[in-house]
């Protein structure tokens, strides 16, 4: 069924974003005319094969966050017919903001459907997110926020993380860094760390739980936060770490709801949000990040009717904007990425790095037996009726990219 046809136009990206794909659903079946932006050296499925025209190329951030500051910039006022732009990583969040900044005064510019100013600020510093999570009254696990290497030596328990506070930083080259994180296993470790320049400080030095992944969803508009939707990873595609392969939908406890509602306000955020939490094997559920953008697991809320990229850019056009009532109660769906799964294998067979993961590390039988259990397509990540067959090129496409990964 072809949408009714809207005459706004809706910039995406990155394009190989993972929740690029059911962002293109969503836009689509409101009659948005869709167009996406990636990097110079970038393959994408969506581009290659949904109906966004050609796609607009720009240089890597990660090789110059300039060039490419300049080139979604230029962009953007070469194309005027782009009514709104909706990032969909933190890199592209940064980039967005930075591109529409640059723009003078008097030059059109799109509304862009994400955090700005300090929003955006929060939304990409784990360490701020951390400070209003804890006065709002949700756990967090014990944190050193460490500027330099002889801060991390702080830590005491073990095993431990250190992780980057800054979703994406700056080099000294002008190169958007992400930063790597380092397991601390013990106090060999602590004494065996790299230099200085392996990290991208600050960093956050937190205790490992063993836990499952878990989320709280929501909208917030101008009368506060509705449509709660929460979720619960059932596979992660790496088990030592990542994104999910499978999840499901849950309901979360009426008080978590209320804390992350005051967390949610305290910060002013407007439109989605996912609060990334791990609950542990006491039940306690830990507070980890908040997602100031589109997820990866935009396919299990939008199967359940939570349709939070299409809310967005709704309410980018119209502050004022509220969805419509909650779908209800969130039905026991789960849904599954096809590629990651069969990763998800690949990485169980491979076995763990480290004596920590061994303890949980998943039995392969019993996730094959999920792997390769039957349902209806809807229920994979990034199916949409439209185009029945995109999941399964986008699986491929996600399997020999995370190959040839590995292999490097």
């Amino acid at each position: 069924m072809k949408p009714v046809q809207n005459a706004k136009t809706v910039l995406i990206g990155f394009a190989d974003a993972l929740a690029a794909p059911e962002v293109f659903f969503s836009l689509y079946h409101k009659g948005y005319k869709v167009r996406v932006f990636q990097r110079q050296d970038t393959v994408a499925p969506l581009s290659k094969i949904l109906p966004v025209g050609e796609p607009f190329l720009i240089h890597a951030p990660e090789q110059s966050a300039d060039l490419a500051t300049r080139d979604l910039a230029n962009l953007l006022r070469n194309n005027p017919d782009i009514d709104a732009m909706l990032a969909l990583d933190d890199t592209s969040l940064w980039l967005a903001n930075e591109a529409l900044n640059s723009l003078g005064d008097a030059e059109r510019k799109p509304v862009l459907a994400n955090a700005v100013g300090v929003q955006k600020d929060i939304a990409l510093d784990k360490a701020r997110q951390i400070e209003a999570a804890e006065a709002a009254g949700l756990a967090v696990p014990p944190t050193i926020v460490a500027s330099s290497r002889d801060e991390i030596f702080k830590a005491s328990k073990f095993p431990a993380i250190v992780k980057p506070a800054r979703a994406v930083s700056l080099d000294h080259a002008g190169r958007i860094r992400k930063g790597d994180a380092h397991y601390l296993f013990d106090q060999t470790d602590l004494e065996t760390l790299p230099g200085e320049q392996a990290f991208s400080f600050p960093v956050l030095v937190q205790p490992l739980i063993h836990g499952t992944g878990e989320g709280v969803f929501g909208f917030a508009g101008k009368d506060g936060v509705a449509q709660v939707f929460g979720h619960r990873r059932i596979r992660m595609m790496n088990p030592h770490g990542s994104g999910a392969s499978a999840c499901c939908a849950t309901r979360p406890a009426d008080d978590l709801i209320d804390k992350v509602k005051t967390f949610i306000a305290s910060i002013g955020w407007q439109g989605p949000f996912m609060v990334e939490l791990l609950t542990d094997e006491e039940g306690n559920s830990w507070f980890i990040e908040l997602n100031g953008r589109l997820w990866g697991s935009t396919a299990l809320t939008r199967r359940n009717g939570y349709d939070y990229p299409g809310w967005a850019v709704e309410q980018a056009f119209d502050p004022g904007f509220h969805p419509d009532a909650s779908p209800g109660s969130p039905d026991d769906r789960r849904v599954r990425h096809l590629g990651r799964e069969i990763l998800h294998l690949l990485f169980v067979i491979k076995g763990p790095k480290s004596k920590f993961h061994a303890e949980r590390w998943p039995n392969f039988f019993r996730s094959a037996c999920g792997v390769f259990s039957l349902h209806s397509p809807s229920g994979f990540y990034n199916y949409d009726r439209a185009f029945p067959l995109f999941f399964l090129r986008e699986a491929a496409f996600t399997v020999v990219k995370g190959i040839r990964g590995r292999n490097r």
